[in-house]
């Protein structure tokens, strides 16, 4: 199921953006209004992005767990790596947690088989498969689902963030015959393409 929208606090004049997580549910909106209403905030790693908005590791004076870990915990959102961040592996726990769960937008959640990638184009979403074929050519890894290059779904790597993939055991190179979920915004490249910058893009299931 593809999802756009970003949870986000306004604080005047600045927007808020909480780091490593995309909203999934509209119950997200109304848990961080509860949440932090009238109450002070504090922000971890905080840093500004290209819109001029602040990022950031975000809980509630006297909480002991983030504002992300309470919404990935309640299954209001999901994880979404874009950048390398040392609490993703504690937020993929909590998400996972929720999934098995089945609470919040994990109850009606399905992935989408690789073979329908190109109804996602141009959308966030969660594809599962079987990898088919894996190569490197010059500088960049190919992962490819599917009966060849034209059909399903392809991942690309870059080689300067294959070293982040080996760091979690993961060899891009080996995954031929294991099955896969995947998250990522969904492009044209001649074929539905994902492009993969951080391993907590990518599960093997088997």
């Amino acid at each position: 199921m593809p999802m756009k929208a970003q949870q986000r606090i306004k604080l005047s004049p600045a927007v808020l953006r909480l780091a490593g997580i995309k909203a999934a549910s509209p119950d997200a909106k109304a848990f961080l209004e509860s949440a932090v209403a009238g109450r002070a905030l504090g922000m971890q790693d905080a840093t500004t992005d290209r819109y001029g908005r602040i990022v950031a590791v975000v809980s509630v004076q006297g909480e002991p767990q983030s504002l992300e870990d309470g919404l990935l915990q309640a299954g209001m959102a999901f994880v979404y790596p874009a950048t390398d961040d040392a609490h993703l592996d504690s937020w993929c726990e909590s998400e996972h947690a929720a999934r098995l769960a089945k609470r919040g937008f994990w109850r009606d959640h399905l992935d989408v088989a690789a073979s329908d990638a190109e109804n996602l184009y141009g959308q966030y979403g969660f594809i599962v498969g079987t990898v088919t074929n894996t190569e490197r050519v010059k500088n960049k890894v190919y992962v490819t689902f599917g009966t060849d290059r034209g059909a399903g779904l392809t991942l690309m790597i870059a080689a300067h963030n294959l070293r982040a993939f080996k760091k979690q055991g993961l060899d891009a190179l080996s995954w031929q015959g294991k099955t896969m979920r995947v998250r990522g915004w969904i492009k044209h490249d001649s074929t539905p393409a994902i492009i993969l910058t951080d391993p907590h893009q990518v599960e093997v299931i088997k």
